[in-house]
């Protein structure tokens, strides 16, 4: 060894002064070995040469040879080969001059070729000539000192890294947080290339490494297979035994981890595992980018890194789950309101932290007698603590009850007191540990519930519904009294028997069972309903109509706890509402099925067809003669005679047929499963029973007959109001063909065509009125004996398609009579062609504007009601020019009517003009009785004026007629000059026609206001 150190207390120093020694090589050899025995420790003695002569025992002990083995040997055989090359004088005496040698580290080898660490100290002896003649060697084994000296240097190079390894982690918390400083300390301790902590999963197959310490060289965080190591390693690893591979490429085989450890640059590797309870939990690894033979100190580091590591983490993890315990308790007894005490037994001092201080309102710190503990809780309670105490101090007896208290400042509180004994190792009692928590909010809150729970009870007991409750299962579990009186059963009788036993329910038709609500709702955990028409069968035989809902019963968490049925007798509304349903559908005069329940009927029956393509009828029947019997008798006597035809058809159909009243007099019937040639053989019996039928009231005798549209019932028809349809115009077209009689309807049936025609202008024409797609025209009246002093002209109607072309008024006006729209359309000719005399700049220009109006607007008072406000709100110079004209023949039919409207608005200032005068056949008897201002000749005499005397005779009678009741005169239809010249030689005062004026919009008439000369015209 190439440090020489001095010997150490162990030394045995030789029983001979080495100056004093006697020249043993030239000893015999008896006398040498009795020499030799004199020395303690290791001596050997050699000559000149360095052969052996002869050694101690102890050297022979200590190195492990035989004496025979030995002697005559060369010294330099028992010194490593090192040893005697640094030290030649060791193994044999130098030449120099010279005494006792000083000491010398070495290495001998024993028996076995271990090296043994030795101090020798020379003493060479020489002979007279100075020359060396041999050596006594005194060896000292100091291999125990040498393993004491690594011992304590390899135990300080531990401590000094433990301790840095506690320094850098003394005030981390977070377990996560200690591995990064580990790793780091080993790693620049052991100058590896890389540190890795990995933790095992529970499964043993996979490991993380969450963190690494790297010295230049990529991370190795991630997840791995544990069978990646191989199953030498893993073996070794899950029995708690250190991994250690020096060389990668050269001490392992494929397949036993060589392939992993390459892939992430691993050449050298110690590995030691942490196991507990039979199970691998982690491992700490240290690695080298190149081969390393590892050392044992370096092993038993790293072996105690990861003990001290994982202990670590552990005592964090520990520390912080008693933080969030702590934590945890903390805000457990916050949320609970709980406040903690004790009572020291031996000493009899109590403890009360803040909290418990708060809940008492005392000052923090207060720390009271046992006394005056007692003295907070209200007298009626005193003693119930005071015993409660006593008993767990006395026996260990812990105790939980409700008790109240009173705080400093008067407050009541309830409180729910804990108490339990604690003890010592020898199972004394030592301490009183109490706690308090505040319940006063949840007593508050069940007092309510309480008070909520009877409000509830008593409110169920006093509502006029029946309330049934049940539990899961479906059985009863409650009933108020008025579920009791309907369903026949005591709440007492009732509980815990099946529901569908006490709730017995039927259809109230079929009288079959019906589905149980109740039971549906467990079922589906929904609101059910019972179906429409239930009857609850009572127990005592009584029969209730009802209408009910069952809801299921949910606590906080939404676990069904069982059902409520709430339900009402409904006996007596549905009483009403089927009377009240049977009057929606039935007419009340005739008691036969109304319009609404007929057409419902229709659609049925019409569906019925197209589902089984099955064959029906209709009848749509209108009476004749029916509003004379009303004008001549009253109304009450035309309700006698509805009520007699109603009877007669339901007797003529069969009895699975309907009969309906449609209104008025109209009736409709529907043959279920009729041929057409059936369905006109009962239609023509409807006619001859109507014919026959002879209607007796007082002396009046009347014979009403009835007009029959008759339509099959089948495919072609998409709906019901089609059918309907059909039927009407069939109808009409019997009354057309002469009345009483049948008309059915056939696809090819011309008149009906022409019926559809204008009942497809009426949709025509109120989307017109809807859309203020009406055009006003105007054709100028000439006055033909004296100057005009302004424009005299009659308002014409013409209707304006989508497309902006105009429709005359022949297309559309007699399809508005027929269908009842005269009057909506003189609603509106009025109101525009009034509102164009307003607007315009000069009034003056207009002398006479003439607007006719239908016979249906003369007979409807209404009408006459709407124009008279109108007119009576216009400027009287605007009445003063309007002329409203009416035909004879309208005014002839409602003459009463037409003669009070005339009275009305001539006291506006209105004149009136009879249109079409002489149509009539007693045109002249009613100018008496009506007061108009102008007789407009009807057109039929003017235009054959020339050629028919009869007619030029009338025409002058006419005009001799109006001037003796001072009437001006206008002739229509002039459309010839020879014609014009003739009316002006009768005398008549105004001329209209085409030959004077074709018609134009009515805002282009002013345009020019200066009269054509007759002769131009």
């Amino acid at each position: 060894m190439a440090d020489n150190s001095s010997t150490g207390p162990d030394a045995h120093p030789p029983t001979h002064s080495p100056e004093t020694e006697p020249v043993v090589a030239d000893l015999a050899p008896e006398a040498l070995r009795r020499f030799v025995s004199t020395w303690s420790g290791m001596v050997h003695i050699t000559d000149a040469r360095g052969v052996i002569l002869e050694v101690t025992d102890e050297w022979l002990t200590v190195l492990g040879f035989s004496r025979h083995e030995v002697v005559g040997q060369q010294l330099d055989r028992f010194f490593t080969a090192a040893s005697a090359a640094q030290h030649p004088d060791l193994v044999q005496p130098r030449r120099e001059v010279g005494g006792s040698d000083h000491e010398r580290r070495a290495q001998m080898l024993a028996r076995s070729g271990t090296p043994v660490d030795v101090v020798v100290d020379v003493v060479v002896q020489r002979g007279g000539d100075a020359e060396a003649v041999g050596a006594i060697g005194i060896v000292r084994d100091i291999t125990t000192q040498l393993e004491t000296e690594r011992r304590l240097r390899e135990s300080e190079s531990r401590s000094r890294v433990l301790h840095e390894l506690v320094e850098r982690t003394r005030d981390v918390r977070d377990p996560d947080e200690i591995l990064p400083a580990a790793l780091e300390v080993l790693g620049q301790h052991l100058g590896a290339s890389r540190c890795a902590f990995a933790h095992v999963d529970h499964d043993g197959e996979w490991f993380t490494i969450p963190h690494d310490y790297t010295d230049d060289c990529p991370s190795t965080a991630g997840r791995y297979q544990l069978s990646l190591f191989g199953s030498q390693a893993v073996g070794e690893l899950s029995q708690g035994r250190t991994y250690v591979v020096g060389d990668v490429d050269a001490e392992l085989e494929p397949g036993e981890g060589a392939d992993m450890f390459n892939a992430i640059g691993i050449k050298s590797i110690v590995c030691c595992s942490l196991v507990r309870d039979g199970v691998l939990r982690a491992m700490m690894a240290v690695h080298q980018i190149e081969p390393r033979q590892w050392t044992p100190d370096e092993v038993e580091i790293t072996q105690e890194f990861v003990e001290r590591c994982w202990s670590m983490i552990e005592q964090r993890r520990a520390e912080s789950e008693l933080r969030r315990s702590e934590a945890l308790l903390r805000i457990a007894n916050r949320a609970a309101q709980m406040s903690e005490w004790s009572i020291d037994v031996r000493t009899g001092v109590v403890t009360w932290p803040d909290d418990t201080c708060a809940l008492h309102e005392v000052p923090p710190g207060t720390s009271p007698t046992q006394e005056e503990v007692l003295d907070f809780f209200v007298p009626e309670d005193r003693d119930t603590m005071r015993a409660h105490m006593r008993r767990c101090i006395d026996d260990g007896t812990p105790f939980d009850d409700e008790l109240q208290l009173v705080s400093a400042t008067q407050r009541r509180l309830c409180v729910r007191v804990f108490g339990l004994a604690e003890r010592d190792r020898d199972g004394q009692i030592v301490r009183l540990e109490c706690a308090y928590q505040d319940i006063s909010e949840r007593k508050a809150a069940e007092m309510a519930l309480a008070e909520s729970h009877e409000s509830l009870r008593v409110t169920l007991m006093s509502i006029g519904d029946a309330v049934i409750t049940a539990d899961p299962s479906g059985d009863v579990e409650w009933m108020n009294p008025v579920a009791e009186r309907l369903t026949g059963w005591s709440a007492e009788e009732a509980r815990g028997k099946p529901l569908r036993q006490v709730f017995h329910i039927v259809d109230e038709e079929t009288r079959q069972p019906t589905e149980n609500p109740m039971a549906t709702c467990l079922q589906e955990q929904r609101i059910v309903g019972l179906v429409n028409r239930t009857l609850l069968l009572s127990r005592t035989g009584e029969e209730y109509g009802i209408e009910d809902s069952a809801a299921p019963i949910r606590d906080e968490y939404g676990q069904v706890l069982g059902v409520v049925l709430v339900f009402h007798d409904v006996t007596e509304q549905r009483l009403l509402s089927g009377e009240m349903t049977y009057r929606a559908s039935h007419d009340e005069l005739t008691d036969l099925i109304n319009r609404s329940e007929f057409e419902n009927r229709l659609r049925r029956l019409l569906q019925r067809s197209h589902d089984d393509h099955s064959q029906h009828a209709m009848m749509f029947i209108d009476l004749d003669q029916f509003k004379l019997v009303n004008d001549a008798c009253g109304h009450s006597v035309g309700d006698q005679l509805l009520q007699q035809v109603s009877a007669l058809l339901s007797e003529a159909v069969r009895s699975h047929d309907t009969v309906a009243r449609l209104g008025g007099d109209e009736f409709g019937v529907l043959l279920d499963h009729c041929t057409i040639t059936q369905a006109q053989r009962i239609a023509e019996v409807i006619c001859e029973r109507m014919s026959e039928h002879r209607f007796q009231h007082e002396e009046h005798r009347f014979r009403v007959g009835a007009s029959i549209g008759l339509v099959p019932v089948d495919e072609q028809w998409s709906t019901a109001a089609e059918v309907m349809q059909a039927a009407d115009t069939a109808c009409y077209a019997a009354k057309e063909a002469g009345r009483n009689r049948v008309h059915t309807w056939y696809d090819t049936d011309a008149a009906i065509r022409e019926r559809q025609g204008e009942m497809q202008w009426t949709t025509r024409i109120e989307r017109a009125l809807d859309d203020d797609r009406f055009v006003l025209y105007g054709q100028k009246i000439e006055s033909l004996n004296e100057p005009a002093t302004g424009l005299h002209a009659e308002v014409l109607l013409r209707m304006c398609r989508k497309d902006g072309s105009l429709v005359q008024p022949g297309a559309f006006l007699p399809a508005a009579e027929r269908y009842h729209l005269a009057t909506r359309v003189d609603r509106w000719v009025l109101r525009h062609a009034t509102d164009w005399l307003v607007e315009l700049p000069d009034l003056a220009a207009v002398e006479m504007l003439c607007i006719n109006l239908s016979g249906q607007s003369i007979g409807d008072r209404a009408f006459h009601r709407h124009a008279v406000e109108l007119l009576d709100a216009l400027p009287p110079e605007v009445c003063h020019r309007l002329c409203l004209e009416i035909t004879e023949t309208a005014a002839i039919t409602n003459l009463a009517d037409a003669s009070n409207f005339i009275e009305q608005i001539g006291g506006l200032g209105v004149k009136i003009a009879l249109d079409d005068f002489g149509a009539g056949a007693s045109s002249f008897g009613y100018l008496k009785s009506l007061d108009v201002d102008i007789l407009k000749i009807d057109g039929q005499f003017i235009k054959d004026l020339l050629d028919d005397p009869l007619d030029d005779a009338a025409v002058r009678c006419f005009v001799d007629v109006a001037r003796l009741v001072d009437m001006k005169t206008v002739a229509e239809f002039v459309d010839r000059p020879d014609v014009l010249n003739r009316v002006r030689e009768l005398g008549i005062d105004y001329g209209q026609g085409y030959l004077l004026h074709k018609p134009e919009p009515l805002d282009q008439l002013l345009d020019s206001l200066a009269p054509e000369s007759v002769e131009s015209a």
